[in-house]
């Protein structure tokens, strides 16, 4: 499968498994279930994007423990930030809130969210991914980009709507 449908895939994937963590973190946190994203659909982007950030700024030293550790943290740290200001300026909302951490940046990142995201790094470039990537390589070569087009299409129409029905309601 081309480079486009395989880290489409792991996109999409990342997204949902981001999706399924973060609803059980909020129900174990809070007892009731929670649509914690911008989207109606199981997917947090964030989590995609913060997938595809770690690997790609860790590429160069993922044999290093601590270098996935710090670049993991620092990578998906500024997805988190940036994110969340965007979330912020656009939206009108909030989907996340560190405001009263220790060392929080705009209640947007802390140092134990930066901390859990280099941990989160780790398992993701060591095990999560390599095995992952191997799944998604056993896909025959067209079904698996005709999946990623279409989680793609799914993805874009869900975003719009998503979008709209924040807007209509900020």
């Amino acid at each position: 499968m081309q480079t486009f449908g395989r880290w489409s895939l792991c996109f999409f994937s990342y997204c949902f498994i981001g999706c399924i963590w973060e609803t059980l973190y909020v129900f174990v946190c809070t007892g009731h279930w929670e649509n914690r994203g911008l989207l109606f659909g199981p997917l947090l982007p964030i989590y995609g994007i913060g997938a595809l950030v770690i690997l790609y700024v860790t590429t160069p030293v993922k044999t290093n423990p601590w270098m996935i550790f710090l670049l993991g943290m620092l990578g998906a740290s500024a997805v988190e930030y940036i994110g969340g200001s965007l979330l912020e300026i656009v939206f009108h909302t909030r989907y996340w809130d560190y405001t009263g951490t220790f060392l929080n940046v705009h209640g947007h990142i802390s140092l134990l969210s930066s901390i859990v995201w280099g941990v989160f790094s780790i398992f993701l470039v060591k095990w999560i991914h390599p095995e992952l990537n191997q799944h998604i390589r056993t896909l025959p070569k067209k079904a698996g980009l005709a999946l990623a087009c279409i989680l793609l299409v799914v993805f874009c129409v869900d975003f719009m709507f998503s979008s709209a029905y924040t807007i209509a309601n900020s």
